[in-house]
């Protein structure tokens, strides 16, 4: 049988392909925004063939069927919000996970626990921004270590590198044997990666960042220049910061190489094996480079009063984005005029000196986070820090597991003071940080699981409204007790089994409080094994923990083997919806925020979304619809940001907000409480002269839900509504019992879809008594 499309189940049909054309002036209009996982359009609104009525495939507007009045309702057109293309319904977008240290690194400076204004903050601004430059200092660091130093100058020397197909462009006629060209051919690798970076900015930032807010024709449009994390969810320009995020990516792609070109000038000269040649180019790109270094760092720690400036400032364009690549060129063109190579033992010299710096640098960063954040009154606090030294840590379990992985391949690392020039080397720290930082991330994994499977067995007590919803079902009775089906009712309360599930479910919803402690577990036990590695630099002993030996070697294959099950389990957990609500309800929390402290994590989709839905009820509100906002999970995120500032109205209109598994309270205000706390959501219903207004939100919640919960706003505003989950323990003797709905169950819940009409009543009433 044809499924009918847009709604016409019978009569006149619209002529070819073409579809009706959207009818905007209604009483109300019930607008639908999904969670996390990129739910379709057809699950959204229970509908085989909607139609799209606005923006595109990736994120769009899509309409069904009028619901029909019931009895002295009004009808309502539905309609929903898909915006799951941006984030998680293309496969491709699994390879953002090797942006995961990025993306923590951004929301470490979200996290800031304190008024976001005055000198405070001023200060982690500061900090956190120059912590997120030299974590992409850093990445350049690992990659030349792994590169330059260890393929094309250690293999060689050790004669390694014959009979890998891998490495042919090494036995090229015009390379083998021609001074320095192997070095050349090792950092262009790192040069390849950097643009890899920039095309991957670029195409990002085109995508997801270059959608304006809402504007009126009077006041025109603007593009700001200031920096999302200098403003609040409350200001119209807070989802506008394309500029800003565009001047921290050339700041980072100039720190980038002008790092590369100095370390290649200075290991260039240090590998030389006679006196250097071409010294003029080598003091060009040490000094371009250093340069260019010292001004992106100057760019990323006054981001915060950058904003007068003009990006287009050619000064900027200069030093952002030409002195970099000249300084790698002149760098490249000093390498090239060196005769012969040296052959001395270890790693490319001059290295071993550069690493040690730049982890120094990157540890005086971390340094001046805690500075910041020391507990007191109006400070940081320890969640930043915390949050960025998981992301150096992961960063560089990630990489020098990589490192490893490649020495492995060409035939085994070691960890000497005084290497043999037969073998590869790494520093004495390097050799225990790689298979350390695998360990303690398992460790702190292991030790977490155990110890709250310990609590929810033993120590944790049953939540207090358990008992009251067990006698809330002892007391109730079947809706059809004198029909039919009486003698066919059964109650699941009498059963253990079934007490037991739900009172698990409700242990696990109280399990949320423990993710800080892991987050502790891990960094602590990542930071204790590098301190130890610094202070103590103990001998790696080649048979037990070296990267050449056993143990080494399981750590560092094992950290590969979970980046490759976690890009694996991404990849098909976008087809299984359980397991794509599981996996991205962090990953969308993290990809919320702009990327305002580090411009290469994975894009900000709210950049997009939020505009999008300001938009679309602007204009539903000027053809005289009064909407009713639904949102679930991260949805319900997207719609009340999208109803803060006052700026992004229409002139008129009545605007209704529902919300249900909600974390607004218990994850965002919990983690950024700058941004979202009592006083700012209050927001939601300010509204000024001659502008659209919030009558009412409702939000809903399931104590079963371990992502949703009751929000909190200055004033007691919302009405905030506990659903026992499941709704009645009652079933037809054969069937399965209740199950609890959880997280997802609200779309099936006749008590929240009934309270939904409610409020569209209530709407359609106020336009009945002529309030505008």
């Amino acid at each position: 049988m044809a499924v009918p499309q847009y709604g016409i189940p019978e009569g006149p049909r619209p002529a070819g392909a073409v579809p009706p054309a959207p009818v905007l002036d209604a009483g109300v209009t019930e607008l639908r925004v999904h969670g996390v996982g990129g739910s379709t359009p057809a699950a959204l609104l229970r509908d085989l063939a909607p139609q799209q009525v606005g923006g595109d495939r990736v994120a769009g507007f899509y309409r069904t069927a009028d619901l029909k009045p019931d009895g002295d309702g009004a009808p309502r057109q539905v309609e929903g919000y898909a915006w799951g293309g941006m984030t998680s319904r293309s496969g491709t977008r699994v390879l953002w996970l090797l942006l995961l240290p990025f993306l923590l690194a951004n929301l470490a400076g979200w996290m800031y626990r304190g008024e976001p204004s005055g000198a405070r903050y001023a200060c982690h601004r500061v900090v956190t921004n120059l912590a997120c430059l030299a974590l992409t200092v850093n990445t350049v660091l690992v990659a030349i270590m792994l590169g330059p130093n260890l393929i094309t100058y250690q293999a060689p020397r050790a004669g390694l590198a014959h009979g890998q197909f891998w490495l042919w462009p090494l036995s090229w006629t015009w390379v083998a044997g021609h001074g320095e060209r192997p070095l050349v051919i090792g950092y262009a690798t790192v040069v390849l990666a950097i643009l890899v970076l920039i095309g991957l900015a670029v195409l990002t930032q085109r995508r997801y960042e270059s959608v304006e807010p809402p504007w009126r024709v009077d006041a025109g449009s603007t593009k700001s220049r200031r920096s999302a994390a200098d403003t609040r969810l409350t200001d119209r320009e807070f989802w506008n910061s394309a500029l800003a995020v565009r001047r921290m990516t050339w700041a980072h792609l100039s720190a980038a190489g002008g790092f590369l070109a100095v370390v290649f000038a200075v290991t260039a000269r240090a590998a030389s094996a006679q006196a250097p040649r071409g010294l003029g180019w080598w003091w060009v790109a040490v000094l371009g480079g250093g340069l260019a270094l010292a001004v992106s760092v100057v760019v990323v720690a006054a981001d915060r009063w950058l904003g007068a400036v003009d990006p287009g400032s050619v000064v900027l364009r200069v030093f952002n984005r030409l002195l970099a690549p000249v300084a790698v060129v002149c760098a490249t063109v000093f390498a090239l005029h060196q005769p012969e190579v040296s052959r001395a033992a270890g790693s490319l010299p001059g290295l071993d000196t550069i690493v040690a710096a730049t982890y120094a640098a990157l540890g005086a960063c971390v340094l001046l986070m805690i500075l910041t954040g020391l507990p007191a009154k109006n400070r940081g606090g320890p969640g930043p820090v915390v949050v960025m030294l998981l992301a150096i840590g992961l960063l560089n379990a990630l990489l020098l597991g990589l490192l490893f992985t490649f020495g492995h391949a060409l035939g085994g690392l070691h960890a000497d003071a005084a290497p043999a020039p037969t073998v590869l080397n790494v520093p004495i720290p390097i050799g225990w940080a790689g298979p350390l930082l695998t360990l303690t991330l398992f460790a702190g994994l292991l030790v977490w699981v155990l110890t709250q499977a310990i609590r929810a067995t033993f120590f944790m007590r049953d939540p207090r409204d358990a008992e009251t919803d067990f006698a809330g079902y002892r007391a109730q009775q079947p809706v059809d007790r004198d029909g039919p089906d009486k003698e066919w009712y059964v109650t699941a309360e009498r059963e253990q089994p079934w007490r037991r599930r739900l009172t698990w479910l409700y242990r696990f919803g109280e399990l949320r409080s423990a993710v800080p402690a892991l987050l502790w577990l891990i960094v602590g036990f990542q930071l204790a094994a590098v301190v130890w590695t610094i202070i103590a630099q103990p001998p790696v002993p080649d048979a037990w923990f070296s990267p050449n030996g056993a143990l080494g070697k399981v750590t560092v294959f094992a950290g590969d083997a979970v980046l490759l099950g976690v890009m694996w389990l991404l990849r098909n957990g976008w087809r299984d919806p359980a397991r794509r609500r599981l996996i991205g309800v962090l990953w969308d929390v993290g990809t919320f925020w702009p990327r305002s402290f580090h411009p290469f994590a994975p894009p900000c989709y709210a950049e997009r979304a939020v505009p999008d839905l300001q938009r679309r009820i602007w204009r539903l509100n000027d053809h005289g619809t009064r909407v009713v906002l639904v949102g679930h999970s991260q949805g319900a995120i997207l719609s009340t940001v999208a109803l803060l500032p006052r700026g992004c109205r229409a002139l008129h209109g009545k605007i209704a907000l529902v919300t249900f598994g909600n974390p607004d309270t218990w994850l965002y205000s919990w983690a950024f409480p700058g941004w979202f706390n009592p006083a700012a959501l209050a927001h939601v219903f300010s509204s000024g002269a001659n502008q659209s207004c919030v009558t009412e939100w409702r939000n809903f919640w399931y104590p079963t839900d371990p992502i949703g919960a009751a929000v909190s706003v200055a004033g007691d505003t919302v009405h905030d509504t506990r659903l026992r989950d499941p709704r009645t323990a009652w079933y037809i003797y054969g069937d399965p019992a209740p199950a609890a709905g959880g997280h997802s169950g609200y779309w099936t819940d006749g008590r929240v879809w009934d309270e939904v009409d409610q409020v569209a009543k209530r709407l359609c009433a106020d336009g009945q008594t002529g309030v505008p």
